[in-house]
């Protein structure tokens, strides 16, 4: 089974099933005991070689776009008590942790129909096109 490693999470290592984890540890080279498989060691080697190696992307190219909602405000995104900004409508460069918190993020809006009836509504705050 071949990977592209290059598209690969950290969360799609930990979530992988044990023989989906032993070929990509054999895939990279990777020794261990088969016999006495110890998983968060495998997941661990495998998450270094992968840093390491240059085949892991640790951050993508993305363009933060204007919306109507949301025009000429910085994106704001905080994790583990670090605060990132990027400009909107320009390249720059996002960790993969960081773009994880942006996809899952959404506001709720209220808005009110012409019979007058009030409707809450989710929707995603932040709109992006990968780069590279």
């Amino acid at each position: 089974m071949a990977y592209d490693f290059s598209q690969v999470d950290i969360k799609k290592i930990h979530q992988a099933k044990n023989e989906d984890l032993m070929a990509m540890a054999d895939e990279l080279k990777i020794e261990y005991d088969a016999t006495a498989f110890n998983r968060g060691e495998v997941v661990n080697s495998v998450r270094e070689y992968l840093k390491n190696s240059g085949l892991y992307k640790k951050t993508k190219r993305v363009i933060f776009h204007n919306t109507a909602e949301k025009s000429g405000d910085a994106v704001v995104v905080g994790l583990n008590g670090k605060l990132y900004h990027y400009p909107r409508d320009v390249e720059v460069d996002v960790p993969d942790e960081v773009l994880a918190i942006v996809d899952e993020s959404f506001e709720w809006r209220i808005d009110t129909l012409e019979n007058g009836q009030r409707i809450r509504r989710k929707f995603k705050p932040q709109t992006y096109s990968i780069v590279s």
